[in-house]
């Protein structure tokens, strides 16, 4: 399912690319897309990283940050060491190394605020590519164990998401399709 959908999203904004303002970002060397993808890229049936690794446009740098569901301690240590070690220490290091960033499984407050800035500023003014794949509980739209922080269209850099919070569900609700967001932009 994970796969399927972050396909679909990777597709629709490579094409995308093609309508905006700038021209597309990729390696002046190379000519490959180089990927940041952060949250869980997974190696592992379900996920679309192993077609990412063998795109031969896409130069695939993973950082496994998903806090995980069987021991949300544990995973919440692990993905905060995995940010602060593998994260681009510097706006000029995530612009001059990559051309796309793809976030999944993470919540507004994982990522640093400089960071989520940097990244606003990276597809704004430098032609970055950005997608933002996974289920409510990654951008705020329920409140579970996993979900601390405010929603991804509260941020500061929220404006530069693709998000938008849906209405907020007791845990162990579902929708059916109806719900309106409680926000337009």
């Amino acid at each position: 399912m994970h796969r399927r959908w972050l396909l679909t999203g990777l597709l629709v904004l490579l094409a995308g690319t093609c309508y905006a303002d700038l021209p597309p970002k990729v390696d002046p060397v190379t000519g490959r897309i180089r990927t940041l993808f952060i949250g869980d890229p997974f190696l592992r049936p379900g996920y679309p990283t192993t077609a990412l690794l063998e795109d031969p446009k896409i130069h695939l740098s993973r950082i496994e940050a998903e806090i995980g569901y069987k021991n949300p301690a544990v995973g919440l240590e692990n993905m905060q060491r995995f940010l602060r070690l593998l994260l681009p220490r510097t706006e000029s290091t995530l612009i001059d190394n990559y051309d796309m960033l793809i976030i999944t499984a993470i919540r507004s407050n994982d990522l640093k605020r400089e960071f989520q800035l940097w990244a606003k500023k990276a597809v704004e003014e430098h032609g970055f590519g950005l997608l933002m794949s996974d289920d409510p509980t990654s951008f705020g739209g329920s409140i579970t164990v996993w979900t601390t922080g405010p929603p991804w269209d509260d941020t500061r850099s929220g404006r530069s998401y693709p998000s938008f919070r849906t209405s907020t569900l007791p845990t162990g609700t579902t929708t059916s399709g109806s719900s309106l967001p409680s926000r337009t932009r």
